[in-house]
């Protein structure tokens, strides 16, 4: 099978978005849910204003859920970016028979494909989680040889495991779409 290269430029944008992958991943839950329920219930409270006069603790609560539905994500971003302080690494990493291997100019290590616990596809990002809150996150368009699809069907044959969305809700179309991809992966594999 062949071997992959891929390596990802940190920096505070990127930490700050791999923080919030890395806290919703496992959640049923995500921000953009918890908008669209405080959302709806800011309707009712305006509903409930216009109805009977007394929608304003519904729409407070409302707004609140909306301006804070993602205050786990950025927090923990935070975190990493101050953990950081300032050292930006170029992370790269070759995908061997053995395992993972990720090198920065601080460490070098392997993690066995057997360690992976879940494989996330993002618009431009994968994420290939050792363990609840730990992730490699992989910029796509540093793939090579340049095969996304060869890429994600070696690394679900090596791991076992399926591509999946970020959070567990699993009716959004990009669960949907990468379920599809998932199975022409299989078909590839065969």
């Amino acid at each position: 099978m062949q071997n992959y290269t891929a390596r990802i430029q940190y920096d505070r944008r990127n930490v700050m978005r791999m923080a919030h992958v890395v806290c919703y991943a496992f959640e049923k839950v995500t921000p953009p849910l918890l908008q669209l329920s405080g959302m709806a219930v800011m309707g009712a409270g305006f509903y409930r204003m216009y109805a009977a006069g007394d929608g304003l603790p519904l729409l407070i609560i409302g707004i609140l859920i909306v301006t804070n539905a993602d205050v786990r994500g950025r927090a923990m971003g935070r975190k990493m970016c101050k953990f950081m302080e300032g050292w930006w690494p170029l992370m790269k990493f070759s995908f061997e028979e053995d395992g993972i291997h990720s090198e920065t100019d601080r460490e070098k290590m392997v993690t066995p494909y057997g360690n992976v616990i879940r494989l996330i596809d993002e618009r431009s990002f994968y994420y290939v989680f050792t363990g609840p809150n730990t992730a490699f996150m992989i910029d796509k368009s540093t793939v090579s040889p340049e095969d996304q699809d060869g890429f994600m069907a070696m690394l679900m044959a090596r791991t076992g495991k399926e591509w999946t969305a970020s959070g567990g809700f699993p009716w959004t179309l990009q669960a949907l779409r990468i379920r599809k991809k998932n199975r022409e992966l299989r078909q590839r594999q065969t």
